[in-house]
């Protein structure tokens, strides 16, 4: 205290004892009451009548933004703050922040709540976010096939964990495959498959194989006879259809709304495209015919005339020679098409043209195409036939050329040799839907005895199995359509 200080009676204190409280907290205190003693005992109290106030410190408080995993544990909800009074320390503090309820991806606020510094602060607070982000997943196609003309599979696929008890009932939609229906391989696709928002989905890509179908080789349409007795049907729906061989793919697309006419023998069934060496070619004077490889599709050597244009895909045979084939008679594609995708061609017309490396044929009628190369024949013909007038007329499951000295004709070595099938002895039962080099044979055999129309496959299908019940029934065989030890000994026989 500052003195001097006068006492009741104005009298000088001196030696006296004076004592006061001390605050620290904020609040309102009334002034300090002094007490004191003087020299004679004798106690006087003063009292003020004036307040002191402490007043409470500002203090800000900042949430940290957070951010998880979907499923995963939510962090610790920080928060940093601005200086505290001189002699406090984060002890001040008491309760939490906390966060809006809610698990799945989004931005959740992060409150104040319960937090506090004490009495002795005004605090302002700042909020911030949780901030959910999606789980990782790895989806897996499972490959796939299917033969050729057949319904395509349900894609299925592997997932590695899900997470936050979840189960595949967070899957929505489905895999999709690249479109097509040529014979080969094409991606399995995401499609529209989802795991929902809670995911970021990693997609490895599936295979989807297209694989020939032997039991496809032969289609039917419904006909009528028309007034000059042809017979019509009509393909209603666009296909797409293809013939495989070694070195070969041969892709078809046939248009909506077709129509077919052949004689009036024609019952409707034709085949697909099928590889085929039951083709006759002639070549020019001096060369010699390579690189053979031909299709059938069609009735053989029924001629099918056809209202519009069908194309004909020869898979990387750019440049190469191209003719067709039937009944013995060999005609070559030398029109070069007006246009790559639709080209103007009369009735029963064809037309061919190079597509990058594709040989492209259109064709307003069926039959036996073929696509060969001719390379100069620096040996010179072989006997009789001279010139080019001796052709070497295709027998079963044979190729016909003209001045082909390279090519052996298992017989004579002059013109008009004829090729026929081969002594073949069948030891296995054979039936419908086998295939195999003993059923080449067998629709040889059966092909060169007149029973067999059809394109030789290799395949038992509906055709072979025709084929065997007429050569039964012309043995007094019963009339079962497969091989047995009874068919295989009239076989062997001829």
């Amino acid at each position: 205290m500052v003195g001097p200080f006068t006492g009741a009676q104005g009298e000088s204190l001196s030696g006296l004892d004076f004592s006061a409280t001390a605050h620290t907290d904020a609040g309102t205190y009334p002034s300090d009451v002094w007490t004191f003693t003087d020299t004679t005992g004798n106690y006087n109290d003063a009292s003020g009548t004036a307040y002191n106030t402490i007043t409470k410190a500002a203090l800000t408080v900042t949430a940290d933004a957070q951010t998880k995993v979907y499923g995963a544990a939510d962090p610790s909800l920080t928060y940093t703050y601005s200086s505290l009074a001189t002699n406090d320390s984060a002890a001040v503090f008491s309760g939490s922040l906390v966060r809006a309820s809610g698990e799945v991806v989004g931005s959740y606020a992060i409150t104040q709540d319960s937090l506090s510094a004490g009495n002795n602060y005004t605090l302002t607070y700042v909020g911030a976010n949780l901030t959910v982000t999606t789980a990782p997943l790895t989806v897996t196609s499972v490959d796939a096939s299917k033969l050729f003309g057949g319904t395509d599979p349900v894609f299925t696929y592997t997932y590695s964990a899900l997470t936050n008890s979840d189960t595949d009932s967070v899957f929505t939609g489905s895999l999709a495959r690249t479109a097509g229906e040529s014979v080969g391989t094409t991606t399995i696709n995401l499609g529209t498959l989802s795991a929902g928002s809670n995911y970021a989905v990693t997609f490895v890509p599936g295979v989807f194989t297209i694989n020939v179908n032997p039991a496809s080789t032969v289609e039917s349409i419904a006909t009528s006879t028309n007034p000059d007795m042809t017979v019509s049907g009509t393909i209603t729906n666009a296909s797409q259809t293809s013939g495989h061989g070694v070195g070969l793919t041969v892709v078809v697309d046939i248009p909506a709304d077709i129509t077919v006419t052949g004689t009036s023998t024609w019952d409707g069934t034709f085949t697909l495209p099928t590889v085929t060496t039951n083709a006759f070619i002639v070549g020019t004077t001096g060369t010699v015919i390579t690189s053979i490889q031909a299709i059938e599709i069609g009735a053989g050597d029924t001629p099918l005339s056809l209202d519009k244009a069908v194309k004909l895909t020869f898979a990387g045979k750019a440049g190469t020679l191209v003719g067709w084939s039937q009944a013995g008679s060999f005609h070559s594609i030398t029109n070069t098409c007006d246009s790559a995708t639709a080209p103007t061609l009369g009735a029963d017309a064809d037309c061919k043209i190079d597509v990058g490396n594709d040989l492209v044929i259109w064709t307003k009628h069926f039959s036996t195409f073929i696509s060969y190369k001719e390379v100069s024949d620096h040996i010179g013909s072989t006997g009789g036939g001279g010139g080019g007038g001796g052709g070497i007329v295709s027998g079963a499951g044979s190729v016909g050329y003209q001045n082909t000295p390279n090519v052996s004709t298992s017989g004579s070595t002059g013109g008009g040799a004829v090729l026929g099938a081969k002594t073949y002895n069948f030891t296995k039962n054979l039936s419908l839907g086998m295939s195999g080099n003993d059923v080449t044979e067998l629709q040889k055999l059966l092909t060169a005895q007149g029973f067999y129309k059809g394109p030789i496959t290799g395949y038992f299908g509906k055709l072979t199995l025709v084929a065997v019940k007429a050569f039964q029934k012309a043995h007094n065989i019963a009339q079962v359509g497969s091989v047995g030890p009874l068919t295989r000994t009239a076989l062997n026989a001829n």
